[in-house]
């Protein structure tokens, strides 16, 4: 299975250190949003960023700047409408109906919550039916190639069985930087080994 990071909504102590350990330990997608962030704010973050990591990072918001910061792709959302790009291209989704309904070129969707936030206080599982969920990946596969991450709550104890529902990756939020924010770098850091190290061995149905 695939790891997607995002970044935490607002600075985080030690954030940048964290974040050049996690590329240095393999991390190959991770989307920096930063919602009410102005560009200015947003290209400082960019600046402290190396060309390699920029090229394994989606932007969320100034999509304007994706050509001059040389990243690797440009997140959808209601805040971000679709638009085409030679980029790679990715959405936010909130319900399977929501799976056919989304632009085609799309390389993956986060489909989410599919657990209870962790960052997010009383932002509630919404696949609660996981057979059905199973079910609707399984159908969605068929006939379409855009892949499909769980966003929510996931920690490494959930990786296997969103393997087993027919997921293709898990984006990750909470579950790394919260501890971060808490000033626990050291086990942010635990965290995201525990899941990176769940993603390598999952096997996808």
């Amino acid at each position: 299975m695939q790891l997607a990071l995002l970044s935490y909504p607002t600075f985080v102590p030690g954030e940048f250190q964290l974040l050049h350990h996690f590329f240095e330990a393999g991390l190959e997608l991770f989307h920096l949003r930063k919602p009410g962030w102005s560009e200015t704010e947003v290209q400082a973050f960019i600046d402290q960023l190396t060309p390699s990591m920029r090229a394994k990072t989606v932007l969320h918001s100034q999509h304007h700047r994706a050509e001059a910061w040389g990243v690797k792709g440009l997140h959808f959302n209601q805040h971000s409408p679709y638009q085409h790009t030679p980029l790679q291209k990715s959405a936010s989704l909130h319900g399977v109906e929501a799976l056919h309904a989304a632009p085609g070129d799309l390389s993956y969707v986060f489909l989410s919550p599919v657990f209870n936030s962790i960052s997010k206080q009383g932002y509630a599982a919404q696949f609660t039916d996981r057979k059905a969920l199973a079910s609707s990946l399984t159908a969605f596969k068929t006939t379409h190639t855009t892949r499909v991450f769980a966003l929510g709550g996931v920690t490494s104890t959930h990786v296997n069985d969103v393997a087993s529902w027919g997921f293709d990756g898990v984006a990750v939020l909470g579950a790394i930087w919260e501890p971060a924010v808490a000033g626990q770098q050291q086990q942010a850091i635990k965290q995201f080994h525990a899941i990176q190290e769940q993603c390598t061995h999952a096997l996808i149905p």
